[in-house]
């Protein structure tokens, strides 16, 4: 893979990462019957996209390629592994998002695609989760979904990732590494009016789960723009974490957000 190496992208629960030297055996070791029989015999040296880290340990994998003669330009085909112990908690779901918030974040990527055989409940349940949809395809289930952007809009606001030194933006680190992401909130007629942000390792939730806050200049503040902000966060976490629900923490008020 040509790609830039896929760095440290957490969404406060789990975190993926391109993998190091030794982590090989690692992966090899995590494959078992489920995996010989969706993936077939895996490579001796698996170097995939990302290694799955959840509780301080290896628990998986995830990748995507570009070398099938079926992918349309600008689709890359997503793959993953969870090792047998670790199955049933979300760590699959979570780090496919991950992945394609990198996606989304470093490359000109445009869809993500998913073959799967169709007596694979799990990941067919998976493809469900992520918003992908069935589309025709000779080689099995196949189901395919955009690769998610990183500003979004309601017509009338528009929010995107903040740059340092932007209101209410102190950022030093990469906007895409997560677990905390900042954003411009704009108005087309007033340009950036303040920010919004959502948090997944605070100590408001659990982790994983997400706080978002809302600020506004004050020549902005009590027109509306805080909960509106909020709505289009809770959009960005849906396509891009794992995250469920969220507290909108505003003006030392709360109430909850759908995600």
């Amino acid at each position: 893979m040509t790609d830039p190496p896929l760095p440290s992208t957490t969404d406060g629960l789990v975190l993926i990462r391109a993998p190091v030297p030794g982590e090989a055996q690692v992966l090899v070791a995590g494959r078992d019957e489920a995996f010989y029989r969706w993936l077939g015999p895996g490579a001796d040296e698996p170097r995939p996209a990302g290694c799955i880290h959840a509780g301080g340990q290896i628990v998986g994998w995830v990748d995507y390629d570009l070398d099938r003669d079926w992918l349309e330009p600008g689709e890359v085909n997503v793959g993953y592994h969870v090792f047998a112990p670790h199955r049933g908690q979300g760590y699959a779901t979570r780090a496919v998002r991950l992945l394609l918030h990198h996606l989304s974040v470093r490359t000109d990527y445009t869809v993500a695609s998913l073959l799967i055989d169709a007596a694979n409940q799990r990941s067919l349940a998976l493809a469900a989760r992520i918003g992908a949809v069935a589309a025709a395809h000779p080689g099995g289930s196949y189901f395919r979904r955009p690769v998610p952007p990183l500003s979004y809009s309601d017509g009338v606001m528009t929010i995107r990732p903040a740059q340092p030194g932007e209101v209410g933006s102190s950022r030093s680190e990469p906007f895409g590494s997560g677990p905390r992401w900042v954003f411009c909130a704009e108005l087309a007629a007033a340009g950036c009016v303040g920010h919004a942000g959502c948090d997944l390792a605070g100590d408001r939730m659990p982790r994983g789960e997400a706080s978002i806050w809302c600020t506004c200049l004050p020549e902005h503040r009590g027109k509306g723009h805080e909960s509106r902000a909020a709505r289009l966060v809770t959009h960005f976490l849906r396509d891009h974490t794992g995250a469920r629900q969220a507290p909108l923490v505003t003006d030392a008020r709360s109430r909850r957000s759908a995600c």
